[in-house]
């Protein structure tokens, strides 16, 4: 067997600055004989090409050897430029590429060996390759990966379905350089710049099953454009004839300028518009979401006419359903908008819509799924030409049935008056319902067309009963100014009916409060009043029960004030926003954080810190940042609780300690976010930074402790003990990543002793999650000397102090403390509910128990019990 030389050669770099020919051939002698090294070591950092005798040694050498730690300095071994084991195994699918590519020119890495190729953005600046690598290699055998200095990157796999893998699992996800350095990552397959395909091309290969019947319109839909050019009247529609599409030519210049759907010579246009009532807006529109992703201009379509109709699709149908199924088939849809700017009923219409959809080169395939729960409904109920309460009677009867089976459900309205209302008078509701996979199921009820028999009828009761009915004048030019203003405003609402009446206004609900410390919880009728400047008040949806509750209401807090409402760990939706708040709405889906973050700080702006200070001074005293409560019961202020209070039905909180959520996450799950989760995953992943390989162990397997098992894991520890006096959590500990389990209760010696004899000398990384001081010391003395790190992350009774031998820190171990797990709020919740999300964090496995507020002194009982990980209060 014969090779070429270059395909028996490797280039090893990174190499120490004092290394040896003799050294480099002890490293890889034992992967074949190693016939010549040849050894760079003039300027810079030193280099070295080694050959082999046989090129699958060589193959063997670069597998194994790169990333490997060498004195220190961690090797990088690739093929040369133009090499590597293609030909021994008969695969040279990437070698045609190679003469073509002079993008990073001659000094620049080595050649690509695969196809298989993957573009990473967003890395941070001390990322380095080998970082790279380590992160790719989730996916599978990484064969070359780089980086440069604008924050890109490159990877390449050996296998298909490790890239795809790479670009499904790994983009958005978590990246953290060798510095400690984190940021969020984004991969996309790169095709390269000799790889464009003609649009046909494209087509035929992104079209997924569920674009077949899309396909089946397009030789309508061009002739229907040709059609409107020649300005024929609506009703001869159904004349037109629908013609066979032609053969694809196989000669694809010749259908260079074609439209590429039906490859017939036609030019689309990028701004269309039609208008008539005899067929409803969506009967064209749905055509048109279906064939705008394939022209070859971006489209911009105004269509005029009935907006909402029972013989045609509806456009909330359409801008509620179709529209995320279009999102999802789009690899980025910035430019994808459809905007409803006036509502026309039936018979005579005067609605208008607007239409943009974007082009793109690459397409996502979209895959049938099975139906699932419904886990959200979402609604729009609105109403032309006649009283805004039909809409509001609508939102209040759908609700009042609604509720009795989901939670979430939430409806806008949408009222029109004046020339936005079109030229006939009707209403009604669309509801959409969401289910966890993301399916979506769409319903629609709309009022009939009044008759001259119902007008009639009206005017009869006028005269005979003295009730007057208001029938507004369907031609909308004799509005007003005033008129036109009011309606700006109500078609700008985007909240239930039961909201938009609670704007301004002090909010009488229920809410848990502690009148005083060691005494259980009182539900009570409380005021809330509404924000004041720079605060938002909440509809709060669920809260979790957290041991810095009980902490408090055990009267153990230094800072507890009575009497109070508890909760800081809850999630909600926006009722409404104070003078000069701009980043929330009302509608938007929210978790309160006991943690702001301002931006603007010298802490915020510090990648060393999460404490923000920006309203701690007021926070510690149970007040907002104006020094006053917007809680009050029976005539009597009731203070806030770490500036959350998610214990009431309804809370005020400061702009800055809110962080704005994806509204399709579960508010009754994600709610833990709030505090448990994230403290104890931040402590290893962010506070101690956990390496691969080490040795942990964990004081307290509770919601947090589990939470830092849980994040040591995913840094890839590789021992992970959980402490606990309760046998009865050893197995949760296991689901959630303890390799094993020691119970101070069953030894006679001291449990850092036992951990230090069990660990051949102590361990790499200690938790303390129970708020003890005497574990706080036994988490310390339990680490390894010289680089042992030790994190407490539970809170000590008030007036606790910690302390252990001098010679515990001199001899190189490390005490740290952390607070929400040193996330930086704002900015990290939405990423956490991110992760969630993608199935890549655990929050359902910590819900034990779900409740009403009435039984929430029972989540307390159950805390204290051990009986419970983390009970969730609905609201």
């Amino acid at each position: 067997m014969s090779h070429g030389r270059n395909e028996c050669r490797i280039y090893v770099g990174n190499l120490p600055p004092d290394i040896r020919t003799k050294d480099i051939q002890d490293l890889f002698h034992k992967f074949g004989k190693v016939t010549f090294v040849d050894l760079k070591n003039r300027r810079g950092p030193p280099f070295a090409f080694v050959e082999f005798e046989d090129a699958r040694d060589a193959d063997d050498a670069v597998k194994a050897r790169d990333g490997y730690d060498y004195d220190g300095y961690r090797l990088r071994v690739e093929f040369p430029r133009g090499g590597g084991p293609g030909s021994y195994r008969g695969s040279r699918q990437g070698n045609s590429d190679r003469s073509s590519r002079g993008d990073r020119g001659n000094r620049g890495p080595p050649a690509r060996r695969s196809q298989f190729r993957v573009m990473v953005t967003g890395l941070p600046s001390s990322g380095s390759w080998q970082d790279l690598k380590d992160h790719m290699r989730e996916a599978g055998d990484v064969c070359f990966a780089d980086v440069y200095k604008d924050g890109t990157g490159v990877v390449e796999f050996l296998r298909h379905e490790d890239m795809k893998y790479a670009i499904k699992k790994l983009d958005d996800s978590r990246f953290r350089s060798h510095e400690g350095e984190v940021a969020y990552i984004h991969v996309r397959e790169d095709s390269g710049n000799d790889e464009k395909r003609d649009y046909r091309d494209r087509v035929a290969t992104m079209l997924s099953t569920a674009m077949l019947r899309w396909l089946e319109l397009s030789a309508f839909f061009l002739q229907f454009i040709e059609w409107w050019q020649t300005e024929a009247n609506i009703g001869d529609l159904s004349k037109l004839p629908i013609p066979d599409a032609p053969e694809p030519d196989a000669n694809a210049e010749k259908y260079a300028n074609v439209c590429p759907i039906c490859l017939q010579k036609h030019i689309i246009p990028t701004a269309i518009s039609v208008s008539g009532t005899e067929r409803g807006i969506g009967y064209y529109l749905d055509v048109l979401v279906a064939l705008g992703p394939f022209c070859k201009n971006p489209l911009q379509v105004t269509l005029t006419g009935v907006t909402n109709s029972k013989e045609s699709p509806s456009v909330d149908h359409i801008k509620a359903s179709a529209l995320p199924a279009l999102k999802r088939f789009l690899v980025v849809d910035e430019g994808l908008e459809l905007k409803i700017l006036k509502r026309g009923m039936m018979p005579g219409g005067g609605g208008e819509i607007t239409f943009r959809c974007p082009v793109r080169k690459s397409l996502k395939a979209i895959q049938c799924v099975k139906q699932t729960m419904v886990k959200r409904i979402r609604g729009t109920a609105y109403c032309c030409k006649v009283s805004p309460a039909m809409a509001n009677r609508a939102v209040e009867h759908a609700k009042g049935v609604m509720l009795n089976f989901l939670p979430d459900v939430y409806i806008n309205t949408d009222q029109h008056k004046g020339k936005r209302s079109g030229n006939s008078p009707g209403y009604g509701i669309n509801l959409v319902a969401e289910t966890t996979d993301g399916t979506m199921f769409a319903a629609e009820a709309i009022c009939k067309t009044m008759d001259d028999y119902t007008i009639h009828f009206l005017q009869h009761l006028r005269e005979f009963f003295g009730i007057t009915f208001k029938l507004e004048n369907a031609n909308g030019d004799d509005e007003d100014e005033s008129a036109d203003q009011q309606d700006e405003e109500l078609s700008g609402c985007v909240r239930s009916e039961k909201m938009a009446s609670t704007v301004g206004q002090v909010i009488k609900c229920k809410a848990a409060v502690a009148w005083e410390p060691k005494q259980p919880l009182s539900i009570e009728t409380v005021e809330v009043a509404p924000p004041k400047a720079g605060e938002v008040r909440i509809k709060v949806a669920a809260s979790g029960v957290c041991h810095t509750d009980a902490y408090t209401l055990g009267g153990l807090d230094s800072e507890g004030i009575f009497p109070v409402i508890l909760g800081h760990e809850g999630a909600g939706i926006v009722e409404s926003v104070g003078e000069g708040v701009t980043k929330f709405q009302p509608g938007d889906h929210v978790i309160p954080l006991y943690i702001p973050q301002c931006y603007e700080c010298r802490f915020c702006k510090s990648p060393k810190t999460n404490l923000c200070p920006k309203v701690r001074a007021t926070q510690g005293k149970g007040v907002m940042p104006d020094g006053t409560s917007r809680f009050t019961c029976n005539g009597k202020q009731i203070y806030h609780f770490m500036g959350t209070s998610t214990f009431s039905e309804y809370t005020v909180v400061a702009e800055v300690s809110l962080a704005k959520i994806d509204a399709s996450a579960p508010l009754e799950k994600v709610c833990l976010l709030g505090c448990g989760i994230p403290t104890g995953y931040g402590a290893a992943l962010n506070t101690a930074k956990v390496e691969a390989g080490s040795s942990c162990a964990v004081w307290g397997l509770g919601a947090v402790g589990l939470a830092v098992v849980m994040g040591c894991k995913a840094a890839g520890a590789t021992r992970i003990i959980g402490v606990d006096i309760n046998p009865d959590k050893f197995e949760v500990g296991k689901q959630f990543g303890c390799t094993e389990f020691v119970n101070p209760n069953d030894f006679k010696e001291p449990i850092q002793q036992v951990l230090i004899e069990k660990t051949d000398g102590g361990l790499d990384y200690t938790f303390e999650c129970v708020g003890n001081v005497n574990t706080m010391r036994a988490a310390l003395e339990a680490c390894t000397r010289g680089w042992g790190v030790s994190v407490v992350v539970g809170v000590a009774e008030s007036g606790k102090e910690i302390a252990t031998r001098p010679f515990q820190l001199v001899t190189g171990r490390t005490w740290k403390g952390t607070a929400f797990g040193g996330w930086k709020s704002v900015e990290s919740v939405p990423k956490l509910v991110g992760q969630y999300l993608q199935k890549e964090l655990k929050v359902d496995e910590f819900i034990t128990h779900t409740m009403e507020l009435e039984k929430i002194n029972d989540a307390f009982t159950l805390m204290h019990e051990g009986k419970s990980i983390r009970s969730v209060v609905n609201l």
